[in-house]
């Protein structure tokens, strides 16, 4: 419980923060691609079980390669809610995604059992789904997921005052 209220809170602060954040770059192209790497990486394992015979160097592979995209996918989004709800929003929102996030690490492992019962290449086949399905759904977003002032420049010598070695004075 107390690791719990620790996450929740490091993510209530990494949201509040995130705007101006190191990792505010452009969102959109790194979310969707994540999650699209992500449901290839386990699209392969479903073959590959569903073929009969999966090699361990393929899992591993393929399990390295959806937990680095899905890293990386999380990275990016973690500011997303900053950007598309209103202030008052974000702990509610923050507390919504927190809940789901919860309830998919309970119910999950008793999902994947089931469909693993059926056949054993059905609970990855679920990921996959469910990968594609995050890839689509942020595609179809219309917000900017850019923070507001990290835009790039239009041209090298439009950086904004005082960052860079192109200090200009103001005259």
């Amino acid at each position: 419980a107390m690791a719990s209220a620790e996450t929740t809170a490091d993510q209530n602060i990494t949201v509040l923060r995130a705007p101006r954040s190191a990792g505010t770059a452009a969102r959109g192209p790194i979310t969707s691609p994540a999650a699209v790497v992500s449901a290839l990486a386990m699209a392969s394992v479903a073959l590959a079980v569903a073929d009969g015979r999966p090699s361990l160097p393929h899992l591993l592979g393929a399990v390295l390669v959806e937990r680095f995209s899905t890293a990386c996918y999380e990275a990016a989004s973690r500011g997303t809610v900053a950007l598309i709800a209103a202030p008052e929003d974000v702990p509610r929102v923050v507390a919504g995604l927190e809940a789901g996030g919860q309830g998919a690490l309970v119910l999950g492992p008793a999902l994947g059992g089931a469909l693993f019962q059926v056949s054993r290449f059905l609970p990855f086949v679920a990921d996959a789904v469910s990968y594609t399905v995050a890839a689509v759904c942020v595609r179809a977003m219309r917000a900017d997921l850019v923070a507001p002032g990290d835009h790039a420049p239009d041209r090298p010598g439009d950086r904004p005052a005082g960052r860079g070695p192109d200090r200009r004075a103001e005259s």
